[in-house]
């Protein structure tokens, strides 16, 4: 095994970068399905892409996603994954002083922290939340100035600058009496970052998939997208008659995050076909890419489908329904059997 690269202080690195001329990675480009996925991947994406990293290895929840009951699986990285992929290391961070001082110690020590602010003081929602509606999301701040009241942090799919009043209600004193008066922290340790080579890394990625692969075989759902398209076809009529408030919070839980999920599966697909060997190997992946990308512009589709519901129309959802069925699990086994090539 070749000597992985340590980057060289990355907290600097990424101090560096400033919001006006941030280049955010293609999967939240303009062309993409979801080109805001859910604020914890979105950071994660960026934070890994800022730092040089190829951030595509570690999305392959999205092989062992499910459906919850009322909503698909809100997808995460998997701490195990970082730390395979990238030397990364991350959990949960006791908050018992005030978020600042927290945020303030941590960057000295070359952490980053993903935190839960209120997004109603977060200027790149204006339109959405900002001055508008109070809600819970997920932030990476990398830069810091307690005097100048100024904050640069990763939101979304991109690199943003609040102050002032907006400083104090994120991570200020205001923010201690205000909508998430006590926020959940995870702690990114950056202390053992590493870069590895490209052979070394495309085992370890193929090492992360194949544990998901595993976990969607050990599952109780045979058929997890279809347990998703039947649930939401069932609560038509409640879209119908609460309203579009309703079906914002329905379809983020629902369409939304299968969709995303179907995207970035497509995205991995595309990622192994680079470097797959055998032309059968290439073609079960690129099908496969196209049957997720299938997935997640059904998905998209019954999104659009569900909020004429909630403004009193009657589209049918089945056709996009059935379509998100058929195409993740055709899919799933298509990834299956090229993991099969090499067993």
């Amino acid at each position: 095994m070749n000597t992985p690269r340590q980057p060289q202080n990355p907290i600097a690195q990424l101090s560096e970068l400033r919001p006006e001329s941030f280049q955010p990675h293609p999967v939240h480009g303009a062309e993409s399905d979801w080109s805001n996925t859910n604020c914890y991947l979105d950071v994660w994406v960026e934070v890994l892409n800022s730092l040089g990293l190829d951030p595509i290895p570690a999305l392959a929840s999205a092989f062992s996603a499910e459906f919850v009951g009322d909503q698909w699986e809100f997808l995460k990285v998997r701490s195990e994954d970082l730390e395979l992929l990238y030397g990364i290391r991350f959990g949960e961070y006791d908050t018992w002083k005030p978020l600042r001082e927290h945020l303030v110690t941590q960057l000295q020590a070359g952490n980053l922290a993903i935190v839960e602010v209120d997004a109603y003081y977060l200027p790149d929602t204006a339109g959405v939340s900002y001055h508008q509606q109070h809600s819970k999301t997920s932030i990476t701040p990398i830069k810091l100035d307690l005097r100048a009241a100024e904050l640069i942090y990763f939101h979304n799919g991109g690199l943003y600058q609040l102050a002032n009043e907006d400083f104090e209600h994120t991570i200020g004193a205001a923010a201690e009496t205000g909508f998430v008066p006590r926020p959940y922290l995870d702690l990114i340790r950056l202390d053992g970052l590493r870069q590895l080579q490209a052979a070394d890394f495309q085992r370890a990625a193929r090492t992360v998939l194949r544990a998901h692969l595993a976990r969607r075989e050990r599952s109780t759902q045979s058929d997890p997208m279809g347990l998703l398209v039947e649930y939401v076809q069932s609560q038509q009529e409640t879209v119908a008659e609460l309203g579009l408030e309703h079906f914002h919070q329905f379809s983020f839980a629902t369409t939304r995050q299968a969709g995303l999920t179907a995207m970035f599966a497509a995205e991995l697909a595309r990622w192994f076909a680079r470097t797959e060997k055998s032309a059968a190997g290439q073609q079960l992946l690129a099908e496969a890419a196209n049957a997720f990308s299938e997935c997640s512009g059904s998905a998209k589709k019954l999104q659009f489908q569900l909020a004429r519901v909630a403004a009193g129309r009657h589209p049918d959802l089945q056709a996009s329904g059935s379509t998100m069925q058929r195409s993740w699990q055709h899919g799933m086994r298509l990834v299956q059997q090229w993991d099969a090539l090499d067993a």
